[in-house]
């Protein structure tokens, strides 16, 4: 059997495989591997060579006496045809039948694909009369050096030792002769011998014995480099830039391929880099190109022969949207006396998408970068600049400003205290300065700077140092006991003195998490808070003396002590139960309430004549008489619409209805403004029920109230006004939003979209948003979201809602064993489903029977702290009687 099967080439290469891996670790590409080889010439890769050649010595040329005695022309003679350009391996393959009919043959014939050896006989078997050869014509371009196999495949194999294969000799112009070793292959290591100028190698197949040897195939088989391919999802891009590569397309055409190997960067060197070596011995691999530039990525695969061929692509990596850069500034030390040499480093600055290409100095923290005269402009460029002396006392704040490679900036700065010498600087630290509380915080003054002879504290922020009790304990001491606080946000301060007339002062502000409640000045009912000159403010229904609208004024930001509150002032004593419902805002600057007299019948509204009302005298205007109130404790709203001042209110009285009114100018403060303004019914209804439980706000820049029809089913409804007054009642769409029985509701606008909490007795609290920004249709709530918040079964007196940190929370009151304020916040901006409200409910509890929250409102604080305001009971006396109301103001830290 003539061996051109890849099975018999690859067993002949297994003797090389050590030295196939050496090539395919090595940087020269096309290098052949070669096999050991005996140096007088080709190997046979078989020892059992039968006689008469058992004695030649690997397979040799024959010596010219042991030879067949064979006339051929001398091998140039023969040769004719074009030099080739290109090896295949049909090249170096012929079938037995396909000698050439114009070189020289004897005693042989084809028959189908195998050629037929009938060597001539003498009479009577006595010996050899001709022999049976043909000469095989073979074009084999590119030989590049490697090994060569020549294989003969028998079909029926010749008697042993009569088979013979004489090769041209270019170099020498004759014939060399081997045995045949039947079906292994002759391995030449160097093969240029025989093959010519015009790449041609002949081959002589001879055989000498009884007819009938018949040949199937001759292979010349020379090993072939392996085929590169590479591919990839995208060549061009910003960075960061993915690129995905795809070898998986490269192929070896006579055998397989043992290894690819990678150069990303273009540098020309394989399997160098962190990725280059993740991605060896893979076909495909994903790359990420941070920084901008052109890279010539290529692969290298090398083949089972040791043959190397490899492919490339160009990826080129623009700038994307350039990020800024990350300036970190260290300084060494911070503090300490005149002169101070301050040692800075800025090597931790970075940038994310590139790098940085400048560093630009500002010592002396007078805002100036690069100034000539105090180093600055020397120490450009350098990340950690030569060491600077500060030669005068006094604090400074230098700076280092980073530059990108695609020009952004970014600043650190540091503070550096410079004492003169024998001076003292406070330094107070803490192991927290914010937690739950009860906080506790264990304060540290130890590494204040001086010759320190005292050490005073004010841990209450009153700005008074050493108060009887624990500051005065402390006196003295540098790191005193562990102070604990309820909910706040204070300012501890250390001061340090040294005995002969210097001090310094250090502050932290240390903030305890949690609700703070307090009781105001006097009790009552129907409060109303609001955010006024940046301030919390309250109004109520006084309860002893019973009938007056009273107001009071926080003069701290918090409102967190009742000292902060100003004495409480009448809104309008003239008028009889003038505030039995209330409603206070700030319009055009100055508090404004608007509010309903149980004596008259009436809604009235009044504005303070300065910006706080912290003053009676703030209050001597008359209330301004709007209209007639009816039973409006059932439902009461006022705030500015549009830069306008509004009231909607429930009244009741020959049927129902819900009445809105706006004044014509920012203030409202004359009687005009309101007569010239807007009054109209936005519902109305024959019987009981129209317009109870309100709230209103302003939705999409126009007026909306949520309210309860209780003389349809009970169920909520929402109006909205198509214009941004609402003046006509022909402007007013309503709709309704769900049947059920309401107690209470508060509507707000919620990221682009109006909201209802509203609450049911007996069965919870609720929150439903619109499916589009107007909800002005009935599958707009429908199609909303629906969420039971699950922080008020059973439901008491009252609810609200605002906007905390950009996310909607809800305040209730819940009935039971104990009374109880809850508080819920959405975890998002919309709320619109189970899990945004998941986040855990906060109680605000009071000992059964006593009430914080009945009737309560909530506002947001300009520094992002929720407040409320409510009213208490403390006793019942009988059914009807009460010893307490109290007003109560919170505020969760």
């Amino acid at each position: 059997m003539f061996l051109f099967k890849r099975a018999a080439a690859l067993a002949a290469l297994l003797l090389i495989s050590s030295s196939v891996l050496a090539a395919c670790s090595g940087d020269s590409a096309g290098s052949p591997a070669s096999p050991a080889a005996d140096p007088d010439g080709p190997q046979i890769r078989r020892s059992d060579i039968p006689s008469p050649f058992a004695a030649l010595k690997s397979a040799a040329p024959l010596a010219a006496q042991a030879a067949p005695r064979l006339k051929l022309p001398a091998p140039q003679a023969l040769l004719e045809g074009q030099r080739g350009s290109s090896f295949t391996l049909a090249e170096g393959l012929r079938s037995g039948a396909q000698f050439d009919a114009l070189l020289p043959n004897n005693l042989v014939s084809g028959t189908g694909n195998n050629g037929i050896y009938q060597p001539a006989m003498a009479s009577g078997d006595s010996g050899l009369d001709e022999l049976a050869y043909a000469v095989y014509n073979f074009t084999l371009p590119a030989y590049e050096n490697r090994f060569v196999d020549i294989t003969a495949d028998w079909a029926t194999a010749p008697a042993a030792g009569s088979a013979y294969l004489a090769i041209g000799n270019f170099d020498s112009g004759r014939w060399d002769f081997y045995a045949e070793p039947g079906q292994d292959a002759l391995n030449f290591p160097d093969f240029n011998p025989y093959i010519s100028a015009a790449d041609k190698c002949l081959i002589v197949v001879i055989c000498s014995a009884a007819p009938g040897a018949s040949l199937r195939e001759l292979q010349v088989y020379t090993p072939q480099p392996p085929e590169a391919s590479l591919q990839s999802d995208v060549q061009d891009g910003v960075a960061p830039l993915s690129v995905f590569f795809d070898a998986s397309a490269s192929l070896d055409p006579d055998g397989s391929l043992a290894s690819f190997s990678w150069d990303f960067d273009g540098d020309g060197e394989y399997n160098s880099s962190p990725d280059e070596l993740l991605a060896e011995g893979q076909s495909t691999y994903s790359m990420l190109y941070g920084s901008s530039g052109g890279f010539e990525a290529s692969v290298r695969v090398c083949d089972n022969d040791g043959l190397t061929d490899s492919a490339s692509l160009i990826i080129n990596v623009g700038l994307g949207p350039n990020s800024d850069p990350v300036a970190l500034l260290d300084a060494e030390p911070m503090q300490g006396d005149a002169p101070l040499e301050v040692q800075f480093d800025a090597s931790a600055s970075s940038d994310p998408d590139g790098s940085l290409v400048d560093f630009e100095w500002d010592f002396d923290g007078d805002a100036a970068f690069n100034e000539a005269d105090n180093g600055e402009a020397a120490a450009r460029g350098n990340a950690q600049p030569p060491a600077v002396t500060y030669v005068d006392a006094g604090n400074y704040s230098p700076q280092v400003r980073v530059t990108d490679n695609g020009g952004a900036m970014d600043s650190a700065g540091a503070e550096i205290q410079v004492s003169t010498p024998g001076a003292v600087t406070a330094v107070l630290q803490a192991d927290l300065t914010e937690g739950d509380a009860p906080l506790g915080v264990n304060f540290d003054g130890s590494n204040s700077l001086g010759a320190i002879t005292d050490y005073e504290w004010d841990f209450d922020g009153d700005g008074v140092f050493n108060e009887a009790g624990a500051e005065a304990a402390a006196q003295g001491v540098a790191t005193p006991a562990e102070q604990n606080y309820s909910p706040s946000e204070q300012t501890v301060s250390l001061r340090v003195s040294d005995g002969i007339g210097n001090e310094d002062t250090d502050s932290l502000q240390i903030t305890a998490h949690g609700w703070l409640v307090i009781e105001l000045a006097e009790t009552g009912v129907y409060p109303s808070v609001a955010v006024i000159n940046g301030h919390p403010a309250v109004c109520y229904h006084n309860w002893d003396p019973l009938g007056t609208c009273r107001y009071q004024y926080s003069n701290s930001l918090h409102g967190s002590n009742a000292a902060d509150w100003t004495a409480p002032v009448s809104v309008e004593s003239a008028v009889v139960a003038s505030g039995w419902q209330s409603s206070l805002f700030e319009a055009s600057g100055a508090p404004a309430i608007a509010y309903f007299s149980t004596g008259t019948g009436q809604v009235y509204y009044e504005r303070a004549l300065s910006a706080t009302g912290g003053n009676g005298a703030d209050w001597a205007s008359a209330s301004i008489l709007i209209g007639a109130g009816g039973i409006s404790y059932y439902g009461f709203d006022a705030e500015m619409v549009n830069g306008n001042p509004a009231i909607a209110w429930y009244r009741e009285g020959g049927g129902s209805e819900l009445r809105y009114a706006r004044a014509s100018n920012s203030t409202g403060a004359a009687a005009g403004d309101w007569s010239g303004g807007t009054l109209i019914s936005i519902a109305t209804s024959g019987a009981a029920g129209m317009g109870k439980f309100l709230s209103m706000a302003t939705i999409g820049g126009t007026p909306a109230v949520s309210f309860l029809d209780a003389t349809s089913g009970n169920v909520l409804k929402y109006a909205h006004s198509s214009s941004s007054s609402g003046g006509s009642q022909a402007d007013w769409l309503i709709t309704t939003v769900a049947g059920t029985v309401l107690e209470s509701s508060a509507l707000m606008e919620i990221d682009g979209a109006p909201a209802i909490a509203y609450a049911v007795q007996n069965s919870g609290t609720y929150y439903r948003r619109a499916a589009t920004s107007s909800g002005d249709q009935q599958s707009d709530w429908d199609n909303g979201s629906f969420i039971n918040l699950q922080i008020s079964s059973p439901f008491g007196n009252g609810l609200d809602m605002d906007i905390v940190n950009g996310h909607p929370a809800v305040l209730v009151h819940r009935t039971g064993n104990p009374y109880q304020l809850r508080y819920a916040e959405a975890a998002n901006a919309d709320g619109s489903t189970d899990g945004d409200w998941s986040g855990g409910i906060n109680e605000i509890a009071d000992s059964a029977p006593s009430s914080t929250g009945e009737w309560m409102e909530m506002a947001v604080l300009p520094g992002g702290q929720v407040c409320f305001v409510g009213r208490g009971w403390t006793e019942q006396i009988d059914q009807t009687t009460f010893v307490e109301h109290p007003i109560r103001y919170g505020v969760k830290f």
